[in-house]
């Protein structure tokens, strides 16, 4: 670097540096070529607003704008609402007429930070005004709205950046809304990664996939990333990322959090968000037991990384993952106990309601890893769906099977889990796909019938994939006894059993799950969305049955409680690739029966619920002498209910009571007593 500057001396650091930020800016072209718009004069727009979570890269790409503004003759002034002066109108006034000064265009005799002399020096040049971190001036926003933008030239451009989105006044106005051009600024695809990981480090190709997995592509993680690479002179970047994890995380979250202002209050919620697939306000509430007000849990689904769901709201993944990471880390058994509260909850209300998001999120919050990471991979789903197989798209089938067949390759997918810092693989041999093509034909659609068959496609009408689960009835079973891959299963049926799967064709005994297959053979976010849609079956009081020989599904059918049928193993994918066949029996009302045996509490949970139910303590009594058990203070347990350490100890007094017991020591030894 020092050589590269005495080289040129006329050449000053800031140009220096300029110049080395512009080579290494990365991706949005699609901003920057709307920014170039946005400069012309014929645009309609005045005002382009940017906005994204934290780290997301806000501030680079003002940065980049003002090079490109520069060439067009432009001037951009950049005003971070981080600074003091976004205090009050003067004080903005005054800043914005030192940056007027410091590139010598005041041409006025001025007073310091007067609204209509500013204007006077603001009209002889082609000006944009930046204003970033926009989230931190809402007690200025209606001023800068309704005075300040309102009486600028019509040749001045202005440009909003910060983490939310421009709401109020700004979208009710129909003027407003044809003024502004507005973009969501989002997280590097996986080609902007690589690029970025190869500017910073030679030797990357191999890991490039994971750290992508892990950073999500977002900005700020992977500066974090090759910071602590840096630190620790490692040269296995991957390896550097699991070691060292927590700690990126942590300072990620550091940084990403600034947003709470350091609220006790919402930092409360928000951990416990945290630990939450989506969420809602009765959710949350019921958690925490306690009452969250409207303001605060407004407060909560305002953040940066807060989005709104079909089904509550949600967290972005990174951020999501980073407080759950450092909660189990600094409170883990705290982090249990409210884990434990979720499964209970999502198995009360799957049971009252028999909702499929319900029955979802009873198995999100078991903390399998498989299903975890393999059913729930990001919150990916907004833009797919499931179609139904009719006359109208039978085309659309066979133009995708006709196309793998014309692309028979190897498949192997990444699912990354970050809590467990572990990459999940889900590995299909050019054979198998090669043998699974010759099997899945338009003649096997005849036989099955159209409801076996569904396409999953995108908002753009493009067919990702297609899932084959055969309802078993009188028409479907002699089909499914003689086709390979299920006839091993089929053809081993008794008489009764085969009696029972016979039922009229408008009906259903059980489902063959035959077939998920993909375009992309590396789209894990397909693949979950299509895994996280077999959950209705587990309502349909039947019995499910699947044969595989794919490790991945094994491993996912296993976690279900599916159990293995002896004498249905076949070898229709090769002679060296056994197939066993799974079943899970559902027949009956065993919904209840079935989920209980994911819900193994600890003994002395028993002991409690026991103890609890002699003894007539409520549901926080019973919790407080859950912690009693492990040893906590009043203030410790006070801590992990969100609750004042006074009623904690008036909770206890009631507690000693009920039970006629003196203190804690009495009260341990007579819990401890129960078989």
């Amino acid at each position: 670097m020092k050589e590269q500057i005495k080289g040129d001396e006329t050449v000053s650091l800031t140009s220096y540096i300029n110049e080395t930020e512009q080579n290494s800016f990365i991706g949005r072209e699609t901003e920057i070529n709307a920014f170039l718009d946005f400069l012309q004069d014929d645009s309609p727009h005045r005002i382009f607003h940017i906005h994204g979570t934290g780290g997301i890269g806000k501030t680079y790409l003002l940065n980049e704008f003002s090079r490109y503004a520069a060439n067009q003759d432009f001037l951009l002034l950049k005003i971070d609402a981080n600074d003091d002066f976004f205090y009050s109108p003067q004080t903005f006034l005054e800043h914005l007429q030192l940056l007027f000064d410091a590139h010598n265009l005041s041409t006025h005799e001025l007073k310091l930070g007067t609204f209509q002399n500013l204007l006077k020096s603001i009209e002889e040049h082609k000006i944009i005004i930046a204003l970033d971190s926009y989230e931190k001036v809402s007690r200025l926003d209606r001023w800068i709205r309704e005075v300040f933008i309102r009486h600028l030239p019509t040749h001045t451009r202005i440009i909003i950046a910060g983490k939310h989105q421009l709401n109020g006044e700004w979208k009710a106005s129909p003027g407003w809304r044809r003024l502004i051009k507005e973009y969501k600024i989002t997280e590097f695809n996986f080609e902007e990664t690589n690029t970025y990981l190869n500017q910073m480090k030679t030797d990357v190709d191999k890991q490039s996939k994971l750290i992508w997995e892990f950073t999500q592509g977002h900005p700020l993680t992977l500066s974090l990333i090759t910071l602590f690479e840096d630190r620790h002179e490692t040269k296995n970047v991957f390896d550097s990322i699991t070691k060292n994890s927590p700690d990126i995380l942590e300072e990620l979250i550091d940084r990403l959090l600034e947003e709470v202002n350091d609220n006790r209050e919402l930092i409360d919620i928000l951990e416990v968000a945290a630990l939450f697939h989506t969420f809602n306000h009765e959710s949350l509430a019921v958690i925490m037991d306690k009452t969250i007000s409207s303001s605060l849990f407004n407060d909560l689904i305002s953040l940066s990384f807060i989005k709104s769901t079909a089904t509550g709201w949600c967290m972005h993944e990174l951020v999501k993952d980073s407080i759950k990471i450092v909660l189990q880390k600094k409170h883990p058994d705290k982090t249990k106990r409210i884990q434990h509260k979720m499964i209970e909850y999502y198995f009360n209300r799957t049971l009252s309601t028999k909702s499929i998001y319900d029955i979802g999120q009873f198995f999100y919050h078991l903390e399998n890893e498989a299903i975890q990471t393999a059913f729930f991979y990001r919150n990916s789903d907004d833009n797919l769906y499931l179609e139904e197989l009719d006359n109208y798209n039978v085309e659309d089938l066979q133009q995708f099977l006709d196309e793998k067949r014309t692309n028979i390759s190897q498949n192997k997918v990444t699912f990354f889990n970050r809590s467990s810092k572990q990459a999940l693989y889900h590995y299909v041999s050019e054979e198998h796909n090669k043998i699974e093509m010759e099997l899945i034909t338009i003649d096997y659609l005849e036989k099955m019938g159209h409801q076996s068959f569904k396409l999953l496609k995108n908002n753009k009408g493009e067919t990702l994939g297609i899932s084959i689960i055969v309802p078993i009835n009188e028409r479907t079973l002699p089909h499914l006894a003689k086709e390979p891959v299920s006839r091993a299963y089929f053809r081993q049926l008794t008489e009764e059993e085969w009696n029972q799967f016979a039922v009229p064709e408008t009906q259903h005994a059980g489902w063959f799950i035959r077939c998920l297959d993909f375009s992309d053979k590396a789209d894990a976010a397909s693949r979950s969305f299509m895994l996280n849609n077999l959950f209705p079956l587990l309502f349909t009081s039947s019995k499910i049955i699947i044969s595989t020989p794919l490790p991945f599904y094994l491993d996912l059918v296993q976690s279900f409680g599916f159990t293995e049928v002896k004498g249905a193993t076949h070898y229709d994918y090769g002679r060296d690739c056994p197939s066993p066949s799974y079943l899970l029996d559902l027949t009956g009302p065993k919904i209840s029966n079935y989920l209980k045996q994911f819900m193994k509490q600890p003994a002395d949970n028993n002991r409690v619920d026991k103890f609890s139910n002699q003894c007539g303590l409520t549901n926080k009594e019973s919790e407080i002498v859950k912690l009693i058990l492990d040893h906590q203070s009043n203030k410790e347990i006070a801590n992990q209910l969100f609750v004042a350490e006074v009623t904690v100890k008036k909770h206890v007094t009631r507690i000693y009571k009920k039970t006629q017991v003196k203190n804690r020591s009495q009260l341990i030894k007579q819990i401890m007593e129960i078989t």
